[in-house]
């Protein structure tokens, strides 16, 4: 057998091909199967290029000085931390958690323990974790009203006037004085808290005070309210059944002042009328019976409410003269201050009715009251005045009162000054003491009765029958308001008095149109011009040329500077320099 060598070629390679297996070669080329290429696949190479893997930036997360080790955050997770924290330090989490945690706390006299919170309840929150600091009522202790009141109670307790005097609100919110005591009897809030239908009127109340101070009576929340209060009384009468609560008569007593203040005097005089109805049905007919028988505070409320519509009016009160019980009395040497102030103002006006030796003193004495420490140094630092101070306001209305309502019959025996006087100590009384803001529509009145009064001495301030007191008064058969006041504030005789000049007259002028000046520029009144343009020419013939002259002119009056709405730099305008 013949092998071939390796490198010897094939004798049938080198056979020529016939004809007839040319052809058969060409037919059978077609059809020829592909190489298998498993060579090439198999094959690897000697080098290869390798992507580099991407090296992860990490952060370490040291934020908390307090951890025994340092932890390493990647850089996406970091970025999301960062952002979770600022989300939750500029917002505050309002999701409320269904379980509770452990939570520590520091008893006080011990040391540290821990107490296992579980609230069986479930959807109930953790009280704990629920508590906002910034809230007027964190706890929801009032009743609840549908909507956020926190800006209300915040406005009340901060920049409200005082709704019911000498209460103990006005010291509640972040009391600077630690010492004074505050009772919660003696609080607006509180009581006006206790029931649904006395809160919501509160909040109707302290609304519409806030609107108008602003000049915008029954704004869109102030309507809410008035309309929760309409609905919550009716069904208050439909459920009582004749039991009027303290709760329910401080609501009248509330929509009473409500209608006053915001000018819907007819309104006022029927929720007035309402109220001493219900109070007469307490007493089972008797108004005293029935007044007695309530809180003090709901009395308190009740007299100054009613007070409101006396003097929309120029009426006497319904409810009889009954003086609330003087806790404490005013220093000595406020009393002393207070009887040589009133000489100097009885000694500078013309000679008037006996009935203002003891309302110039109760004015002067509340006046002292409010007075910057400085100008007198009367009163200690710590002194909490309301105590002392309630019962002169109380007595100082009630002669203004029994004063307007006799000028108001026919043949009355006040002489023009008398009235005239009158009309100012009552305007003085309410946008002074009493601290109603001249915005309300109850100056209105005040404001044109005392442009009434100042006409007829304008028109004849060089007349000397005006100065000349009438002899009747020294007669007077009528029975004497101030004789059912207390002993030391009975009339007395009037020899302090000087004789009369035109002088006196001018400076009697000068304080009523510096008052009504004042009251009238709120909302710029329609009586505003003629009042500015009267006090202009009575400053003119009085040589006062600047503001330190006029308050030299008024000293001879009740101060002035301790109250906010009548103090003499409102009349800046009214000066050059």
């Amino acid at each position: 057998m013949e092998r071939n060598m390796p490198n010897q070629p094939d004798k049938e390679t080198n056979r020529k091909p016939s004809s007839s297996s040319s052809s058969s070669f060409t037919s059978t080329s077609t059809t020829k199967k592909p190489p298998n290429r498993k060579f090439f696949h198999n094959v690897e190479p000697i080098f290869s290029i390798a992507q580099p893997k991407t090296q992860q930036l990490q952060f370490l997360d040291n934020s908390d000085p307090g951890k025994s080790a340092v932890v390493r955050k990647k850089a996406r997770e970091w970025v999301h931390w960062n952002k979770q924290h600022e989300l939750a330090v500029k917002t505050k989490k309002t999701e409320k958690k269904s379980h509770c945690d452990e939570v520590e706390f520091e008893i006080k006299g011990g040391g540290k323990g821990s107490v296992l919170q579980i609230l069986k309840s479930e959807g109930v929150p953790n009280p704990w974790m629920n508590v906002a600091a910034g809230r007027a009522d964190p706890f929801d202790a009032f009743p609840q009203v549908g909507r956020n009141i926190d800006h209300i109670i915040e406005y009340f307790l901060t920049s409200c006037p005082e709704e019911v005097p000498c209460s103990d609100d006005k010291y509640a919110w972040r009391p600077r004085n630690q010492e004074l005591q505050l009772s919660k009897e003696n609080s607006i809030l509180c009581n006006m808290a206790e029931d649904y239908v006395s809160f919501v009127l509160w909040l109707y109340a302290t609304t519409l005070i806030r609107d108008g101070i602003a000049g915008q009576f029954l704004s869109e929340e102030a309507l809410h309210y008035y309309k929760l209060s309409l609905q919550s009384m009716q069904k208050a009468v439909s459920t009582m059944g004749g039991e009027y609560s303290d709760t329910f008569i401080c609501a009248l007593a509330c929509f009473t002042a409500c209608a006053n203040f915001a000018g819907m005097f007819e309104a006022a005089e029927i929720h007035c009328d309402a109220m001493m109805k219900a109070i007469s049905v307490k007493g089972k007919g008797d108004l005293v019976a029935g007044f007695v028988q309530y809180r003090p505070f709901t009395q308190k409320g009740i007299q100054w409410c009613e007070f409101g519509v006396a003097a929309q009016n120029r009426a006497l009160p319904k409810v009889p003269y009954m003086p609330p019980a003087v806790i404490d009395d005013l220093p000595y040497s406020v009393s002393l201050e207070t009887d040589r102030l009133t000489s100097v103002t009885l000694s500078s006006i013309p000679p008037v009715s006996d009935h203002f030796k003891n309302l110039f003193q109760m004015l002067h004495r509340l006046a002292l009251s409010r007075a910057n420490s400085s100008t007198y140094g009367l009163f200690p630092n710590k002194m909490k005045m309301d105590p002392a101070v309630i019962r002169p306001m109380y007595d100082s209305e009630c002669i203004i009162l029994h004063m307007l309502s006799s000028q108001q019959k026919a043949g009355h025996e006040y002489s023009k000054i008398d009235v005239m006087l009158t009309e100012a100590c009552q305007l003085f009384f309410w946008i002074g003491p009493r601290g109603l803001p001249p915005e309300m529509k109850l100056c209105d009145r005040l404001v044109v009765w005392l442009k009434d009064a100042l006409m007829p001495l304008l028109e004849d301030s060089t007349s000397p029958q005006v100065l000349s007191p009438p002899d009747s008064l020294q007669s007077d058969s009528q029975v004497d308001p101030a004789e059912t006041l207390a002993p030391h504030l009975q009339r007395a005789d009037s020899s302090v008095h000087i004789i009369s000049s035109p002088r006196t007259l001018d400076n009697a002028l000068l304080w009523g149109l510096y008052l009504g000046n004042i009251a009238s520029s709120a909302h710029s009144r329609p009586e505003n011009g003629w009042y500015q343009e009267q006090l202009r020419y009575r400053m003119q013939k009085l040589e006062i040329k600047s503001r330190d002259d006029l308050k030299q002119a008024l000293n001879v009056f009740p101060n002035t500077a301790g109250f906010n709405w009548i103090d003499i730099r409102k009349l800046g305008m009214l000066f050059s320099g």
